[in-house]
């Protein structure tokens, strides 16, 4: 089940054991929370327009071209993928911690979980994702 979270949320195998320094977490946590920040512009336009934005309209109300917006989009989910694949390891070592409770089903919130915690987690307050995100 595990396998069916991450490949629907577009990441890798989840068997990465790359530790990342806390300047690369901050650095991928930064440009993960574009993606944020983009649909937080797209929001305000479509409040605006009282509709959804077109592609077109919602790139030059970010100061993008359409190309340019989509690049952002990836760049950003490719930051995410990478600081959740590095943190993996954590959340199996802590489902691993209780017995009475599906070990899937605790990855799969667990992944879930460190998902969210990208959106919020602020580098500058000196804590290591890991150390945030649990």
């Amino acid at each position: 089940m595990l396998l069916l979270v991450t490949r629907a949320l577009g990441l890798a195998s989840m068997t990465s054991s790359t530790r990342l320094s806390k300047a690369e977490e901050g650095r991928l946590a930064l440009m993960a929370q574009d993606e944020q920040r983009l649909q937080a512009v797209k929001e305000r336009v479509a409040l605006e327009l009282e509709r959804p934005p077109t592609a077109a309209e919602w790139a030059a109300s970010a100061g993008e071209t359409v190309a340019g917006l989509q690049k952002r989009r990836v760049v950003a989910r490719q930051a995410r993928n990478e600081l959740v694949e590095a943190n993996v390891p954590v959340v199996k070592a802590i489902a691993g911690q209780f017995r009475s409770v599906d070990r899937e089903e605790l990855q799969q919130e667990g992944v879930l979980g460190l998902i969210h915690a990208v959106g919020k987690f602020d580098a500058t307050r000196g804590l290591r994702f890991s150390t945030y995100a649990s």
